[in-house]
């Protein structure tokens, strides 16, 4: 396959890093170089599940077609709601209650690193 600079289509590149178009699109072609503005992480999925060996809530977000996972521990639910209770239930109703802030917390953790697992808190 034969590859074509086209300054639309790969606008988002950064020229001054990767010095020649033909470079640079190659690498992310190969996705061995991150691009700008490519670390959109979705959260379109609203299902959590408490994971009591990591004790806290697992949820997962979607970048383009990859799953990406992620942990709240049970220390930062209990600070953003300081009438917690110990078990499940408690966990899930806080993590619902305050989704929101724990969604934007994610998202700022969020590098775009194929990493197995994120740990917010």
């Amino acid at each position: 396959m034969f590859w074509l600079f086209d300054p639309l289509r790969h606008a988002h590149l950064d020229m001054t890093v990767y010095r020649s178009p033909a470079i640079a699109i190659a690498m992310t072609a190969f996705h061995f170089l991150p691009t700008r503005g490519t670390m959109s992480i979705q959260f379109p999925n609203p299902s959590r599940s408490y994971d009591a060996s990591r004790h806290g809530v697992s949820f997962w977000g979607y970048d383009e077609s990859r799953e990406v996972a992620f942990v709240v521990g049970d220390a930062l639910l209990a600070n953003l709601n300081p009438g917690m209770g110990e078990d499940e239930a408690a966990a899930l109703s806080a993590f619902d209650q305050h989704r929101a802030r724990i969604l934007t917390l994610a998202k700022s953790a969020y590098s775009g690193a194929p990493k197995r697992l994120y740990v917010i808190g």
